[in-house]
C-alpha cells in the first residue's frame, strides 16, 4: 500500500510539472482579445475569443497551410513574391526555379495578413458570435511596434523558400538536415516543411512565446542560429 500512495504522488508531481509547461498563447502579444494584458488589443467590447483572430470553427478561408483560416490574405502578401527570398545574403545557387510558387504555398502570407503593417486591422472572414461570416474592421488600442511591421519587402531579412537540402549540398556553412521520428524533413529541432523547405515557422512558433520573439527554440548564445549555420 505504501509503495502505491508512492508511485501515487510521484505521479501527480509529474502531472504537476508537466502541467506548469504547457503552452499558451493568453496574454502573449498573439492574443488580441479585449481580456488581454498586452498593450496591442482590440477595442471592440465582444471580442474576448483569443483563436478568433487567426482561426474560426465555421465560415473559413481555404488555404492549404491554415487550418480554419479566419484573416483575409491581403493582395501585398501574396503579389510581390521576389522581395521574400531577393537577399543579399544569400547565393543565388539557393534559389529553386519555382521559388514564388513555393513561397505563396507556404506560411508566409499567412504572418504577413497581420505583419506587413498593413493588414492587421482588415475584417476578420467570421467575427466573433456570428456564424453568416459577415466582415467586420476591428479597431485595436494600439499600433503594431516596429520590429513586428516587417512589411512586405523582405529582401532585407532572412531569406525563406529554400530547400534546406540544396544548400547543404554546396555548402559547408551548414549543419545537414534529417529527419524526426515521424519521418518528417528537420534541422536538428527545426521543422522543415514539404520537400524540406525553409519557412518562417522553422524559426518561429506563433503560439508559444517562451522564446521571444515567439521562436521555436532558445536562441542564448545563438543556439537557434547555429542550429542551422555551422560557424
Amino acid at each position: 500500500m505504501r509503495i502505491f500512495m508512492l508511485l501515487v504522488a510521484a505521479g501527480l508531481t509529474l502531472f504537476a510539472t508537466q502541467s506548469l509547461a504547457i503552452v499558451t498563447i493568453k496574454n502573449t502579444k498573439h492574443d488580441l482579445s479585449t481580456g488581454s494584458t498586452t498593450t496591442l488589443k482590440a477595442e471592440n467590447t465582444d471580442y474576448d475569443e483569443i483563436c478568433v483572430f487567426c482561426h474560426t470553427p465555421h465560415k473559413a478561408l481555404p488555404h492549404d497551410n491554415a487550418p480554419l483560416w479566419n484573416r483575409s490574405l491581403s493582395v501585398d502578401s501574396i503579389d510581390d513574391i521576389t522581395n521574400y527570398y531577393n537577399s543579399a545574403t544569400i547565393e543565388s545557387y539557393t534559389k529553386e526555379t519555382n521559388v514564388d510558387d513555393i513561397i505563396v504555398a507556404s506560411d508566409a502570407p499567412l504572418c504577413l495578413s497581420c505583419h506587413d503593417g498593413s493588414s492587421l486591422t482588415d475584417a476578420l472572414q467570421n467575427p466573433p458570435n456570428t456564424t453568416t461570416g459577415q466582415a467586420a474592421v476591428t479597431t485595436f488600442t494600439a499600433t503594431m511596434v516596429a520590429t513586428a511591421n516587417i512589411g512586405t519587402d523582405l529582401h532585407d531579412d532572412h531569406p525563406i523558400g529554400m530547400v534546406y537540402n540544396s544548400v547543404v549540398k554546396v555548402d559547408s556553412g551548414f549543419h545537414a538536415d534529417g529527419t524526426d521520428a515521424n519521418g518528417k524533413p528537420v534541422v536538428g529541432t527545426l521543422p522543415l516543411y514539404g520537400s524540406g523547405v525553409m519557412w518562417c515557422s522553422s524559426c518561429h512558433d506563433v503560439h508559444d512565446n517562451d522564446h521571444e520573439p515567439f521562436l521555436a527554440a532558445d536562441n542564448t548564445g545563438s543556439a537557434l542560429c547555429l542550429t542551422c549555420h555551422n560557424k
